[in-house]
């Protein structure tokens, strides 16, 4: 009897394949053999939609055979559909789950934008493995800050997404400030902030903001910026020496706030405007 051909490829070179194909691409390449099964089984990247109690079931069950296996979870990408909140208790024990098994990249994600879910952002925040934070549709507020005493800071943390979040500058601060090491910051339509600071941020060389109140930026490091907004004055850069790339839209742009983009010194090197008035065009220096 041959040996089946599927079989000749190790556990490792399997999840590195399984890892390129979306989850549910790689849970049907379970049927090929029963290596390819064992692979999928601990396979380090798991992603989830939950629409129903039928999915609902289906993440508790394999969350908790990851628990109990101890089987190192890499990334962790969960979508939610569902309108009532008796489901965060789950999402919570979810959370600790893939905590405790090593996550090192998070994606939480309401499709309906809702801010209802109090994530536990300070658990994240003083994990040792996580290097990409990315949140969407969640609350920050939940958290008193008179009750914090302490933050632990993290050292692996270089991606920081928050799109549709409810937080203020007090609650971002203190994420920055325990984030020291992230390099790129994603800030997008997110509610209770009536402006940003961004000071003496050191390492952030990626920055992208859609939001349309005051945003103060100092990032001597910062190289690829992208602004949205409605008007560019609510936009100020106090230190752009080594910014290369620049990208503004949806806004009105004046001749003078124009004038001052394209000539703004040192490295600037890719200049892209797009709003109403002008559409959209590219400035590269040669």
């Amino acid at each position: 009897m041959g040996t089946n051909s599927a079989d000749m490829l190790s556990v490792c070179l399997i999840h590195k394949i399984l890892c390129y194909l979306s989850y549910g691409e790689a849970a049907r390449m379970r049927i090929l053999s029963k290596t390819w099964l064992q692979a999928w089984l601990d396979l380090p990247n798991l992603e989830f939609e939950v629409t129903s109690g039928m999915s609902i079931t289906i993440v508790d069950e394999i969350t908790n055979r990851y628990r109990d296996g101890n089987i190192p979870i890499d990334k962790f990408e969960f979508h939610n559909y569902t309108k009532p909140d008796h489901i965060y208790p789950l999402i919570d024990r979810w959370l600790d789950i893939v905590l405790q098994n090593g996550v090192r990249h998070l994606v939480y994600r309401d499709v309906r934008y809702s801010t209802s879910y109090p994530f536990p952002i300070l658990k994240f925040v003083g994990s040792n493995f996580l290097r990409e934070l990315i949140l969407t549709g969640c609350d920050l507020m939940h958290i008193s800050l008179s009750s914090i005493s302490y933050v632990a800071k993290s050292h692996s943390l270089r991606k920081l997404s928050l799109s549709c979040v409810r937080l203020d500058m007090n609650m971002l601060q203190i994420l920055l400030n325990s984030c020291p090491f992230v390099v790129d910051l994603v800030i997008e339509h997110c509610t209770g902030l009536k402006s940003i600071e961004l000071l003496n941020l050191c390492n952030i060389r990626s920055l992208t903001i859609r939001i349309h109140q005051p945003v103060t930026i100092q990032a001597p490091a910062l190289e690829h910026l992208t602004y949205s907004s409605y008007c560019l004055k609510q936009l100020h850069i106090i230190d752009y020496e080594n910014l290369k790339s620049l990208e503004i839209s949806y806004m009105e742009v004046s001749y003078r706030s124009l004038n001052n983009l394209i000539s703004i010194p040192y490295c600037l090197e890719r200049l892209i405007l797009a709003n109403n008035t002008v559409s959209k065009f590219n400035v590269c220096r040669s």
